[in-house]
This record gives C-alpha cells, sequence and structure tokens, in this order.
C-alpha cells in the first residue's frame, strides 16, 4: 500500500488531499498509478501532460517503480507569484 498525496486542482478533482492506493505489482511505476487514478477520477486526465511526481518527497520521473510504503504525490504545474 501507497499514500498518494494530491496538491491544487488535483486535491478538489479527487475530493481528498490523501488516499491509499494498493500496489498491484513490485515493479509499478508512478506512471501507472496515475494511470490507475486516472480511470477512477478522469478530470485527472487534463493533467496527464503536465502533472508532476514526486516519490517520498523527492521530484521523480514517471517510471520510478513504487515500492510498498512510498508516498507518491501528483501536483500540478504552478507558477510564481508577483514581482
Amino acid at each position: 500500500m501507497v499514500k498518494v498525496l494530491f496538491f491544487a486542482a488535483l486535491k478538489d478533482i479527487v475530493g481528498a488531499g490523501s488516499l491509499d492506493f494498493q500496489v498491484s505489482s513490485p515493479d509499478t511505476t508512478a506512471q501507472q498509478v496515475w494511470t490507475s487514478l486516472v480511470n477512477t477520477y478522469p478530470d485527472l486526465g487534463r493533467y496527464q501532460e503536465a502533472v508532476q511526481v514526486a516519490v517520498n518527497r523527492k521530484l521523480a520521473d514517471r517510471d520510478v517503480v513504487i515500492s510498498d510504503g512510498d508516498e507518491i504525490a501528483f501536483f500540478p504545474p504552478v507558477s510564481g507569484g508577483a514581482q
């Protein structure tokens, strides 16, 4: 089981800031987790190309393998504040 965190618009779409996700195999990637989440929450698909991933609080590529007990965060791109 992994903890999945959502931020900003993704949190609004899912309706929660986090959820537990059962990893289906030992070689499950962050992209596979994302794809499964999009199947459950289709509006997440709007962010497919732009979503960022962090695993255990470190930015990661989507092809990173997720292990049982990991924390994976998905967040949309953000822009800076005022100048």
